[in-house]
């Protein structure tokens, strides 16, 4: 499997393929995607189902770099998703979307209140980079 790149900020789409198939998948199954960041920050971010056997999750991230990633998922047994490893590089954006380009979100918080809007959230901020199939 070759490395998805996906520019900082944009949501790519991970898809699992499930080795079995479950009565009630939305309830019988928990998966959780773990990617680490390239400072060794973890971020945990949690699987949905999305018919039959197919499993994804969405990933975004401001930091550049590789990201690579393992799943855990409670049902243990499955190969199709419990322990699969890859990874996401995170590359520049080369857009004209000004909130994509700047090196912080245009918001800002401080301690105690709420985010404060310093720019426009125009040209559609969080539009997807991608998406990549994951099959064991």
């Amino acid at each position: 499997m070759t490395t998805p790149a996906v520019p900082a900020r944009q949501v790519i789409e991970v898809e699992f393929q499930s080795a079995r198939r479950y009565g009630n998948p939305a309830l019988d199954v928990v998966l959780d995607v773990c990617f680490t960041q390239p400072n060794g920050a973890q971020r945990t971010v949690p699987a949905f189902w999305a018919g039959g056997e197919v499993w994804k999750v969405r990933y975004a991230s401001a930091s550049l770099g590789t990201h690579p990633y393992t799943t855990d998922c409670s049902d243990t047994d499955n190969p199709g998703l419990h322990r699969l490893q890859g990874t996401i590089q995170v590359v520049a954006y080369d857009g004209d979307n000004p909130c994509c380009a700047m090196a912080r979100p245009p918001w800002r918080q401080t301690s105690g209140t709420s985010a404060t809007k310093t720019a426009p959230l125009s040209s559609g901020w969080a539009t997807p980079g991608g998406s990549v199939s994951h099959s064991a």
